[in-house]
């Protein structure tokens, strides 16, 4: 398992983007989640993992796992990549920590393209542990242009610039 990505909740996607781009990151819509309740944008790293900003696009996300971070919006959760789902929730390890069985889930991309993956969940009791995701499609198709490093762009003459 490797850390895949961490979800950052955010009151207004739009404004998020503009504000982290601002900074110097680079921002990559992602399009609206299957159960049409969320929307997100990534800022992917070279190393393939990205920070998952995060908004509700409805003022009643119901039973949503996330809907009680409503109002304090920041880093809220974090995924792991797994080759094997359900493997993993069959073996002693998975059902000692307690993970659900797996579901599927995806988004369409801005560009149409659905995107679909696997993620199981840990007991809502448990704080602390992360959710598992599997890609269903290819990665690339999920964090498009993980390859490329997403650090700031540094102005030029500011402290941190080479």
């Amino acid at each position: 398992m490797r850390l895949d990505h961490i979800v950052f909740l955010v009151d207004d996607l739009d404004e998020a983007i503009v504000g982290w781009r601002r900074e110097g990151y680079t921002v990559t819509p992602g399009g609206v989640h299957a159960d049409g309740l969320t929307h997100n944008a990534l800022i992917c790293f070279s190393d393939g993992g990205y920070i998952e900003l995060l908004a509700f696009r409805t003022p009643n996300a119901g039973a949503h796992r996330w809907a009680h971070f409503r109002s304090f919006p920041g880093p809220i959760d974090y995924a792991l990549a797994h080759d094997d789902l359900p493997t993993f929730v069959a073996e002693p390890t998975g059902q000692h920590l307690g993970y659900y069985a797996y579901s599927e889930g995806g988004r369409r991309r801005p560009d149409g393209m659905e995107i679909r993956w696997r993620t199981s969940w840990p007991p809502a009791d448990v704080p602390g542990l992360p959710f598992l995701i599997e890609d269903l499609t290819p990665r690339e198709w999920r964090v498009p242009g993980a390859r490329r490093a997403a650090t700031p762009i540094v102005p030029s003459g500011s402290p941190r610039s080479p």
